[in-house]
């Protein structure tokens, strides 16, 4: 359930930042990289999409990285999981 509620808050706050990209204040980017990093540590599929769209887009893992760095860690965590450039050698085997 906990899952279910978080997934619709990610969702909720990622359409919401998409509305207010268009607005004078720049609150819409901050809030979709907020959803989005709470649909990527709720929702492998949309982690693995997040990944494969950085591996093929240099503008969208750079803004990624920009905006893990000025994230609350949990989600800068979360956005650090979808780095195409991450060591997984280092990683422990689930």
């Amino acid at each position: 359930m906990k899952r279910i509620i978080m997934l619709v808050l990610g969702l909720i706050l990622s359409m919401i930042g998409v509305l207010l990209t268009i607005s004078p204040f720049p609150m819409g980017f901050v809030l979709v990289f907020f959803g989005f990093g709470i649909l990527i540590m709720h929702s492998p599929r949309f982690a693995a999409w997040v990944r494969l769209n950085r591996t093929n887009n240099d503008v969208i893992d750079r803004q990624a990285s920009v905006a893990a760095k000025a994230c609350p860690p949990t989600i800068a965590e979360a956005l650090e999981k979808t780095s195409p450039h991450r060591n997984y050698e280092d990683e422990p085997e689930v």
